[in-house]
């Protein structure tokens, strides 16, 4: 009863947190702006739209095959069907609980495959430690590559106003100081207070989530074929940078942009997928935010957002619903349960 009323907990707070922002965002919309944004829907160009959204699968499928991959050493080999349905499935719940769908694909696999649900949740762990080196490693390039726009952009956007209350002081150094600071405190607090902290249930979920990380990293070496994972692992993360290419060209004002600026945005946006479910409301202002950097209109870079967001949240839910209602048909139900 307790894991429910968290559950519903979250999904409330989650839920909320995207329409707060959705609704703080489009009260800085001009009336003009706002209905630039409505008639982006009825002059976009669907061809796009549609072939992002077919793009958006064949990464999820690509992601099946590395789910398939690091099933393999522990002497699992589930159908592609099976695995992609799954994933597929785990995306549409995560529209609404942030990351359960990654527990959800494991139980779908236990019932209809058999495999143990502990140990190909072991298997999704590496697969996310991978997503992240791949996405780290991208967010680094973009960091390098556009530091003297993003900086700019920021320090106009942000930097004015934190001046203004530190006076004279550079506004890196202020985040330096405030980092520094804040690391202090808390290894501070730590010290004093670690035999407390240590003991604290949340402390070891967090210690025994690393350690997760740390064994499956490890288990990569027991993959037959690893530079063909990791190929794999970044072609996903292409794929979803490929998606957003292509969907940028179904309005005028952003089909001309450059292959450089739409890889920023697509970093900057992906944030918006971590935090909120789905992206809901975050993910439609972080690509207006971002192609702001490169003089897009608010306006705009928030159609485009929507028609992003609008579009992927479309093929998730039919595509989850599809498998949801096949697998029942075409799979019996296996004796594992857990």
């Amino acid at each position: 009863m307790k894991d429910k009323v968290l559950q519903i907990g979250k999904f409330v707070f989650f839920i909320s947190l995207g329409v707060f922002i959705i609704w703080l965002f489009q009260r800085q919309l001009t009336p003009e702006e706002k209905t630039k944004i409505i008639d982006s829907f009825y002059t976009a160009d669907y061809f796009y739209i549609l072939l992002a959204a077919i793009i958006t699968l064949l990464a999820n499928l690509l992601r099946a095959v590395v789910w398939r991959m690091l099933l393999q050493p522990m002497n699992f080999h589930p159908g592609l069907n099976k695995t992609f349905g799954a994933v597929t499935i785990g995306y549409f719940a995560n529209l609404a609980f942030p990351r359960f769908g990654e527990v959800l694909r494991c139980v779908i696999l236990n019932r209809y495959d058999g495999i143990p649900t502990q140990k190909s949740i072991g298997t999704v762990i590496v697969e996310r430690v991978l997503d992240m080196l791949v996405f780290a490693v991208i967010f680094a390039a973009v960091c390098i590559l556009q530091f003297s726009e993003v900086k700019d952009y920021m320090y106009t956007r942000f930097g004015t106003g934190i001046e203004a209350k530190f006076g004279d002081i550079p506004v890196l150094l202020t985040i330096l100081y405030i980092f520094i600071g804040t690391a202090l405190i808390l290894g501070i607090f730590f010290l004093i207070f670690r035999k407390r902290i240590i003991k604290n249930t949340l402390y070891q979920k967090i210690a025994r989530l690393f350690k997760d990380f740390l064994t499956g990293l490890k288990s990569i070496r027991d993959v037959k074929k690893p530079l063909l994972l990791i190929v794999c692992c970044i072609g996903i993360w292409l794929l979803y940078f490929l998606s957003t290419y292509v969907a940028c060209f179904s309005i005028t004002e952003t089909s001309h942009l450059p292959l450089m600026t739409v890889l920023t945005v697509f970093v900057i946006s992906s944030f918006g997928m971590m935090i909120t479910p789905g992206g809901i409301g975050l993910y439609p202002v972080l690509v207006a935010e971002s192609l702001a950097i490169f003089g897009v209109l608010k306006a705009s870079g928030y159609a485009l957002g929507w028609i992003l967001w609008s579009s992927q949240t479309i093929v998730y839910i039919a595509a989850g619903l599809f498998y949801l209602i096949l697998f029942p048909i075409i799979y019996k139900k296996h004796k594992y349960i857990i």
